[in-house]
C-alpha cells in the first residue's frame, strides 16, 4: 500500500510537470511567433522606407562616346585590350562606340570586337553595321556599338545611305531601363560631306524628336560645333558646351595631337548636364568624351 501511494504521488507530480511543460512550449511558440511577426513588420517598414528614398533619389549617369578606330593604336598596332582599359578608366554606365569591326578582316584579326569588349568590360554589348562585305560565313561588318551596365530592352539599327557616292553610315538606337526609368541612347558616325551630314542628321532627328523618352545622342559627327549648332541646339544640348572642362578637342586634323572637336554627347531637356571632359589616350586616333548627367524625373 505504501509503494502504491508513492507511485501515485510520483505519477501526479509527473502529470503536473508535463502539463506545465506543454503550457510552456505553447507559450514559447506564441512568443516566437509574435517576435517573428514584429520583425517581419519592422523589415517591411524598412523596405518601404528604402523604396521611398530610392524613388526620390536622382538618377545620375556617366555616359561616353569613343571612336575606337577598330582597335588600332596611334602607332598602328591592334590592341583591343587597351581600348577596354580606356573604357574601364572612363567608368561609364553607358557608352557608344564607332568604327567597330565584327569579323571584318585581317586588320582586326577577323575578331568579333563587340563580343570581345563585352567580355572585357562585363557590359551588355549591341552592334549595328554601317557596312558589310564578303559572303556567307566570311561576311564581315563595320559600324557602331552600344555598351551598357543597365538592361537594354530594345535595339534598332538605322542605315544612313550616302547621297554623294561616299561611304554609307548608320546610327544605333537602344531603349535602356535605368532603374524603372526608360531612356533612348543613340550612337552615330556621320560622313565627311557637309551636305550629307546635314541630310543624315535631319533624318535622324526627325525620327527621334517625337520620342516619349529622354534622349542621349553620342558619336563621331565629323563636324565642328559651328556647323552643328544650327541643326542641333534647337532640339538637344551639347554636354560639353554646357559644362565642359578644357577645350574638348577629340581629333587631330593635320596634327599629331587633337586640335578639333568632332565627337559629341548631346542630351534632351530630360537631362541636366553636371560635367563633361575628354580623356587623353594613345589607344585610338580619337579622344573619348565622358559626361555626367542627371535624369530629371517628372513629378
Amino acid at each position: 500500500m505504501g509503494k502504491l501511494r508513492k507511485h501515485l504521488i510520483i505519477f501526479f507530480i509527473l502529470c503536473i510537470v508535463f502539463s506545465n511543460y506543454i503550457s510552456y512550449k505553447a507559450l514559447s511558440a506564441e512568443v516566437r511567433e509574435l517576435v517573428f511577426r514584429e520583425r517581419m513588420e519592422e523589415n517591411m517598414k524598412e523596405e518601404l522606407c528604402t523604396e521611398g528614398v530610392d524613388s526620390l533619389r536622382p538618377i545620375v549617369l556617366r555616359v561616353g562616346t569613343f571612336n575606337i578606330h577598330h582597335g588600332e593604336e596611334n602607332d598602328g598596332i591592334m590592341n583591343l585590350k587597351r581600348i577596354a582599359d580606356v573604357i574601364l578608366k572612363m567608368n561609364v554606365d553607358i557608352i557608344g562606340l564607332q568604327e567597330v569591326d565584327k569579323n571584318w578582316g585581317d586588320r582586326s584579326g577577323w575578331a568579333d570586337q563587340v563580343t570581345g569588349l563585352s567580355s572585357l568590360l562585363q557590359m551588355q554589348g549591341r552592334f549595328g553595321p554601317a557596312l558589310s562585305k564578303g559572303v556567307l560565313r566570311k561576311r564581315g561588318y563595320y559600324g557602331n556599338a552600344i555598351f551598357s551596365k543597365y538592361p537594354i530592352l530594345n535595339i534598332e539599327n538605322h542605315p544612313l545611305r550616302s547621297i554623294t557616292g561616299g561611304e554609307d553610315r548608320a546610327y544605333l538606337k537602344a531603349l535602356i531601363d535605368i532603374g524603372g526609368e526608360k531612356i533612348l541612347f543613340l550612337s552615330v558616325h556621320l560622313g565627311l560631306s557637309a551636305k550629307e551630314r546635314r541630310h543624315h542628321l535631319t533624318l535622324l532627328l526627325s525620327q527621334i524628336e517625337t520620342s516619349e523618352y529622354p534622349i542621349i545622342l553620342v558619336g563621331d559627327f565629323n563636324a565642328e560645333e559651328d556647323e552643328l549648332i544650327q541643326i542641333m541646339n534647337a532640339r538637344l544640348k551639347d554636354a560639353f558646351s554646357v559644362a565642359g572642362r578644357g577645350d574638348g578637342s577629340t581629333f587631330g586634323f593635320r596634327s599629331s595631337l587633337p586640335n578639333v572637336r568632332i565627337d559629341y554627347i548631346w542630351v534632351s531637356d530630360g537631362f541636366e548636364v553636371i560635367n563633361a571632359s575628354t580623356l587623353p589616350t594613345e589607344a585610338s586616333d580619337h579622344y573619348p568624351i565622358i559626361a555626367v548627367v542627371k535624369l530629371i524625373k517628372e513629378l
